[in-house]
């Protein structure tokens, strides 16, 4: 296993009472160092001597991931915050031991500390998984040089053929757990309930290699065209401020507005300034507004004649996976 580079930043995890084979066995991607203790004991980041393993033949291990690069560069592998999760949910189906574990934050760079360092993992799921070093999750930032100075021997490699099964396990826990969820949200009720949730696990099955489930995907997308769906928007106005969607009506070769909120009695002018965008505003006295399908709450655009879908600012679009049968 290779030392960290100092030219990155890492992030990572240091466990007590761990083995390698169980840890390298929850890891969707390697580890980009990894180390043991090799001695009886040895000193942490601070100078402070780290008494052994109290399990039998176990040992603090410490693996570490690179941090992520910038969101604008190409990703050529999940992001940390799935790959911690991923670790999190497939260590404690394996192990029965209630582990004890410090999240360590390694850092090369000059640049000064700053919130973003730290992925956004959900720490109350590892808070609620595993038991944690005095009884207090730490978050420990030490500097790479100092740290590299008492890191243990290192352990081998994780090859990657055992990355990805073990990828393929987290795939089918996250499509498990969001085909539940999709089972369960039957009303705005549960909709609000549920959504934080259900947007945690989307975007661990974003994060997955080689593609989601399409139609889990199309199944989520789905919810928004259900008949309370409208009640959950106004639980939640922050969900769509405008209370309108735009939909492609294949049928008839133009596209639409699903209207939110009919009982408002909304009616809307449509003008196009610069295909595809256009602006919309409330028709006024004597304005000719859209035509109107008050059977489906839908404000019919003008046929367009380009390849492109329109665009009017404000207003959330339907995703790829849209059929027109949802309405």
């Amino acid at each position: 296993m290779p030392t960290p580079d100092p030219n990155y930043n890492y992030f990572g995890i240091e466990l007590i009472n761990a083995f390698w084979e169980d840890v390298s066995a929850c890891c969707i991607i390697p580890p980009d160092a990894a180390f043991r203790n090799a001695e009886p004991e040895w000193e942490d980041a601070e100078g402070n001597l780290v008494p052994p393993s109290s399990g039998k033949d176990g040992h603090f291990i410490t693996i570490l991931w690179r941090m992520d690069e910038p969101e604008e560069q190409r990703q050529e592998r999940p992001r940390l915050y799935a790959v911690l999760a991923a670790f999190a949910h497939l260590y404690r189906r394996r192990v029965d031991r209630h582990e004890a574990l410090r999240m360590v934050l390694v850092r090369y760079c000059e640049k000064s500390p700053c919130a973003s360092d730290v992925p956004s993992a959900n720490f109350c799921l590892w808070r609620n998984s595993f038991g944690f070093v005095s009884a207090a999750f730490l978050l420990e930032q030490v500097e790479g040089r100092v740290y590299e100075k008492t890191l243990p021997a290192a352990l081998p490699s994780v090859g990657g053929a055992l990355c990805e099964a073990v990828h393929e396990q987290w795939r089918a826990l996250v499509n498990e757990r969001l085909s539940y969820l999709l089972s369960v949200i039957d009303s705005a009720g549960s909709y609000e309930a549920l959504k934080p949730t259900l947007d945690e696990w989307l975007s661990y099955a974003w994060q997955l290699l080689g593609g989601y489930d399409a139609a889990l995907e199309a199944r989520s997308e789905r919810l928004r065209f259900r008949p309370w769906y409208p009640e959950a928007l106004r639980r939640m106005p922050g969900l769509n401020r405008t209370g309108l969607c735009l939909v492609p009506l294949e049928s008839i070769g133009r596209y639409a507005l699903l209207d939110y909120r009919p009982e408002e009695g909304r009616r809307f002018c449509y003008e196009v300034m610069d295909a595809p965008e256009g602006c919309l505003s409330l028709a006024q006295e004597g304005e000719t507004p859209l035509p109107y399908d008050a059977n489906r709450h839908l404000h019919l655009l003008p046929v367009t004649t380009g390849e492109h879908r329109p665009r009017i600012a404000g207003v959330k679009c339907a995703p790829w996976c849209f059929d027109e049968s949802w309405l």
